[in-house]
């Protein structure tokens, strides 16, 4: 009997795949399972934007049939940080993946929707 891969196969060839490793407290770090359809870099942002991950520390980006794999964590953070400018709102989880992974690329922080406007504290981070 023949076990099926870990990775994609074939109908992924091309296709960037992004998974999310995820901070599960006392129960360890472990890559959230994620269906194929999902794993693209818009989806991901927006499952980290809406909180769907409860603490993302890192995202892995890889492609097969290019033969490469790397950390896209800087950049998943941008692209959440511009989905939560767009939409006006982070979850939590989302405003701490930012705030951890994000540090090297200026930003500032989103006001959540409950929090008053003059609590905000608007501090450059530095590159």
């Amino acid at each position: 009997m023949r076990t099926p891969p870990l990775a994609p196969d074939e109908q992924s060839d091309g296709v960037t795949i992004y998974i999310v490793l995820n901070d599960f407290g006392p129960l360890g770090r472990a890559f959230v399972e994620t269906d194929e359809e999902e794993a693209d870099e818009t989806t991901v942002a927006s499952k980290i934007l809406s909180g769907e991950y409860s603490n993302p520390v890192r995202v892995i980006a890889f492609n097969i049939a290019k033969e490469w794999s790397r950390d896209v964590t800087e950049e998943i953070a941008q692209a959440v940080q511009e989905l939560a400018d767009a939409e006006g709102h982070a979850s939590e989880s989302a405003q701490q993946f930012i705030d951890r992974s994000y540090a090297k690329v200026k930003h500032e922080p989103i006001r959540r929707q409950d929090e008053p406007q003059e609590s905000l504290s608007r501090i450059p981070l530095h590159r």
